[in-house]
């Protein structure tokens, strides 16, 4: 099995987002709707959250075995995340990664859920036309 390194870059403020409310469970439905608004015209909820940026593998450091995985790295940037939000309000964080089924599966497993696409920007680094958006939200914060 090959192992990866990773580079990390801290998250930052992306400002409001729109979501989809047809895209969500109903479950998420109702936990957006606590901090949010919500446009019934548009069928979109209004949210600000931090985007987590540049979270990938980097090759030039896998000989050196830092021991972290993707896993360590992502839940690193949650919990950062998590601590801001305890003084500035907010619950949930989002990611966009390129259209692949292994970064689906590699978010999926840590609770984030697809919300939207969009299409990638030309000076944007990525071997996907299209960006997948996905949220997390943090439950008990």
């Amino acid at each position: 099995m090959q192992s990866y390194s990773f580079l990390f870059c801290l998250p930052f403020w992306k400002g409001c987002r729109r979501l989809s409310g047809h895209m969500l469970s109903k479950t998420m439905q109702k936990r957006i709707s606590r901090f949010s608004q919500y446009d019934t015209i548009l069928d979109r909820y209004l949210v600000s959250m931090p985007l987590i940026a540049q979270l990938g593998r980097n090759f030039k450091y896998d000989k050196t075995n830092t021991g972290f995985t993707g896993e360590d790295l992502l839940e690193l940037a949650c919990k950062r995340i998590i601590s801001v939000q305890k003084v500035i309000g907010g619950k949930m964080t989002y990611i966009e990664c390129a259209s692949n089924p292994k970064l689906h599966t590699f978010y999926s497993k840590h609770d984030f859920v697809v919300f939207g696409e969009r299409e990638k920007e030309q000076n944007e680094l990525t071997e996907s036309p299209v960006l997948v958006q996905m949220l997390r939200y943090f439950k008990g914060l």
